[in-house]
């Protein structure tokens, strides 16, 4: 019995260690045990997925085999040291190189070498979550998360971001749409749809009858 709880534990220790340390890579399941948050594919053999624990994964080959790295949605790239993991809910690709994710954390990173490595970009001091990017163009953007976030633009790819003048008439947008540089559409709690025409100066608020939040 005593073996069987050092070996339960060791298991346990393992497993916890190994979602966080970017220095560990999974061993069952493969390639990752971690939940996928989104996915991009570029075409029938070239996908991209992200989730829990700064997950990224790609491969090549329509599945078949993958490469994996935890370090998509660390705060703090440095290790060993202080670091901060973050669940990677959402990410946009401008091409098959640079990106950016984000998520549960304490910013949004970006690669430029399609993932391989992070960059940390931070946004806003504080704990706070990213749902969901939208990109018009490689300058323009925006993105929805809680409270802390609301809806902010970028004008430079992703390197820095402002919030829209008048906030969000919710404390949390879970999906956002850009049509272009004025015109979004932002999806939020109790089947509420905030609807602006002036880049965020002016919402107006629909509902679609439901109780559910909308989260795409």
């Amino acid at each position: 019995m005593k073996k069987l709880l050092l070996v339960l534990l060791f298991s346990s220790a393992y497993l916890i260690i190994a979602q966080t340390d970017p220095n560990l890579k999974w061993l069952h399941p493969t390639p990752q045990g971690n939940q996928i948050a989104w996915i991009k594919m570029w075409d029938d053999n070239n996908w991209y997925l992200g989730g829990d624990e700064g997950m990224f994964l790609k491969t090549s080959d329509a599945g078949k085999s993958w490469t994996s790295t935890n370090m998509a949605g660390w705060a703090n790239p440095s290790y060993p040291g202080t670091y901060a993991n973050n669940i990677t809910q959402a990410c946009w690709f401008f091409d098959k190189n640079v990106g950016i994710a984000g998520g549960l954390g304490r910013g949004i990173v970006r690669t430029t070498d399609a993932g391989t490595t992070w960059d940390t970009i931070p946004i806003i001091s504080g704990q706070g979550r990213i749902n969901a990017f939208s990109f018009i163009n490689n300058n323009i953007g925006y993105l929805a998360g809680n409270a802390l976030y609301g809806v902010m633009k970028t004008t430079d790819g992703g390197l820095t971001w402002a919030a829209t003048p008048t906030p969000l008439p919710a404390s949390t947008g879970y999906s956002i749409y850009a049509s272009d540089a004025n015109n979004l559409i932002v999806c939020g709690a109790s089947g509420n749809v905030y609807i602006s025409n002036d880049a965020g100066n002016n919402w107006t608020t629909n509902n679609i009858g439901s109780i559910y939040q909308i989260t795409a």
